[in-house]
């Protein structure tokens, strides 16, 4: 089907779509929900929410539970990725509040592999950039859970902004 490129609505595709996010087969499902959003595919009645919805739900979550934490680069790519895809969707805020924070705490993860609690001077941005995340989740849902994130990693910034 993707190397047809027809388009045409499949019920079949679209099931195993959420079958590969739900296996953790998140590169294969990275390119049939592309393929799915650009042809405006829907999902079986038996599920309640749209294609976009359900990637920015499931890939947070796949995150947010540790299904996609194992490398936090390729979770900061995955999920940035997640994000472009979806961007132009219309979109509950909670669902795209989750994703900005699973990306945000991905980012996160990232600076912490040099197990320090301190941020190099030269990766400030990167850090600045999660705290975006974190701050568009915040905006978009109050409750998603990043105040103390945000508060902890407002600090690391001084911290690192203060030693250059």
């Amino acid at each position: 089907m993707l190397a047809g490129g027809k388009g045409a609505q499949d019920d079949v595709f679209a099931t195993l779509l959420v079958w590969h996010i739900d296996t953790g087969e998140y590169a294969r499902a990275l390119v049939m929900a592309e393929y799915a959003l650009a042809h405006k595919f829907t999902l079986p009645e038996t599920y309640s929410r749209d294609i976009a919805t359900l990637m920015l739900d499931e890939f947070a979550e796949g995150y947010l539970h540790g299904k996609l934490a194992a490398d936090p680069q390729h979770a900061a790519q995955v999920l940035g990725t997640v994000e472009q895809l979806t961007a132009a969707s219309d979109a509950p805020d909670q669902a795209r509040a989750k994703l900005h924070k699973a990306l945000g705490l991905a980012m996160i993860a990232v600076l912490d592999q040099n197990d320090d609690t301190d941020i190099a001077p030269a990766l400030v941005a990167q850090a600045e950039t999660a705290m975006g995340h974190l701050k568009r989740a915040r905006a978009l849902s109050e409750s998603c859970g990043v105040k103390k994130d945000m508060e902890r990693l407002e600090r690391r910034i001084k911290r690192a902004a203060g030693s250059t």
